[in-house]
């Protein structure tokens, strides 16, 4: 069901640009939105150390303030499956740090950016676990199925471009924000931010450095033109 990337190792480099994306966006949401959540939707099959998975082993280690397994049927699948993990900063935290023991784990990995896809939200954590779960299947012509992963970063960006205007305008409902690594470019990161009248797509380039001015700029007024649900 799924591919281990730790293998793989991102370069230093790279994986500092990454790392510092991820921490500006924390940074900026504990200081400025406390209201909206940070979330993650990882595959522990990403994540394989042998026949266990170190992102499972963290999760009990260090628990979030909120995770949950996506699969609605996860028996003898919980070392590869998906979980929607909170990554905010819980109040007993010293020192207002942006984040929890677990994404002080998660973002300390260097495959982090593959492991997933990230979001931004003010939804109840379970009404955004509830619309993602319906994906976690593919039904094919002979009625058979299998699970789709589409929380891979390989296959979601797939996903969000093809969904139908329904699924665009319950998306909205929930997420303020999807954020993902490329998976086949992965100097660069895609944001989807999401309004009532449509969506407004955007990508951030790793390699212009400092990401704290373009990581504000997501959070400010609307834009005028948003694209339409379609």
């Amino acid at each position: 069901m799924a591919e281990s990337v730790m293998r793989f190792g991102t370069e230093p480099e790279l994986y500092r640009k990454q790392h510092d994306f991820a921490l500006n966006l924390a940074d900026f949401l504990n200081h400025y939105r406390p209201d909206s959540r940070f979330l993650a939707l990882l595959e522990a099959g990403s994540a394989m150390n042998g026949a266990t998975s170190d992102l499972l082993a963290a999760i009990e280690d260090y628990p979030p303030p909120q995770w949950s397994v996506l699969l609605p049927e996860s028996e003898n699948l919980e070392e590869v499956a998906p979980y929607l993990v909170s990554l905010e900063a819980p109040a007993w935290r010293s020192g207002g740090a942006p984040l929890t023991g677990f994404a002080d784990w998660l973002f300390a990995q260097r495959d982090f950016a593959r492991l997933g896809v990230f979001f931004v939200s003010q939804a109840p954590f379970l009404q955004v676990r509830a619309f993602w779960q319906r994906f976690s299947y593919a039904r094919f012509y002979n009625e058979k199925t299998a699970y789709f992963r589409f929380y891979n970063p390989r296959f979601f960006h797939s996903l969000i471009k093809n969904l139908g205007k329904k699924e665009y305008q319950t998306i909205s409902s929930l997420l303020e924000m999807i954020i993902y690594f490329d998976y086949f470019n992965p100097h660069y990161v895609h944001i989807y931010r999401f309004y009532q009248q449509g969506y407004k797509k955007d990508y951030y380039d790793l390699e212009k450095g400092d990401s704290t001015a373009f990581i504000r700029s997501l959070f400010a007024e609307p834009p005028e033109s948003p694209r339409a649900f379609s």
